[in-house]
């Protein structure tokens, strides 16, 4: 039960950090993906760690579900 208790509260004290990923589609326009935790998306696809709003990407276009992994915002620069 301690060892319970421990994780539980290690796992709700590490927090969340923000990785975006700055694509370009195929009509020259740029879009920024973000989500709120490292997952093996944001290790295959080398996203960096911030969010898109920094990179003055702040007009929202959806939330996408990836089954198993994560919730993705996109955003338009």
């Amino acid at each position: 039960m301690k060892i319970f208790i421990i994780t539980l509260f290690l796992f709700l004290h590490s927090g969340y950090s923000s990785y975006y990923k700055i694509i370009n589609t195929k009509n020259n326009t740029l879009l920024c993906l973000e989500t709120l935790k490292e997952n093996y998306l944001t290790t295959q696809f080398s996203a960096l760690k911030g969010n898109c709003k920094q990179q003055n990407c702040s007009s929202f276009v959806k939330k996408k579900y990836i089954p198993f992994c994560c919730n993705i915002n996109i955003y338009l620069c």
